[in-house]
């Protein structure tokens, strides 16, 4: 088992949420008889946060600014199964 020195910095957690905005697009088409296929795109952006690193001294102490933001492609595939008839009575 590896020994940690004693001015090792500790272990950091954190938690935090954060809103931001998202914009998509997406296109769904007709690939044959019963089946459709779809393709989306989402981009996420939360904004920046800045972290402070925990250290031993204050001059081994390291602050970052970190840029949260998402791409998400997502792509799909359907099949229509027979249509049921609506049987309706009033």
């Amino acid at each position: 088992m590896e020994r940690l020195d004693s001015a090792s910095p500790p272990i950091q957690k954190r938690s935090q949420q954060h809103a931001g905005w998202t914009v998509g697009a997406g296109i769904e088409a007709l690939l044959g008889a019963d089946w459709t296929g779809r393709l989306e795109y989402r981009f996420a952006d939360f904004g920046t946060f800045n972290h402070t690193s925990f250290a031993a001294t204050p001059a081994d102490q390291v602050i970052a600014g970190i840029k949260v933001n998402t791409h998400t492609v997502a792509v799909g595939l359907a099949y229509k199964f027979g249509e049921v008839p609506v049987i309706a009575r009033f």
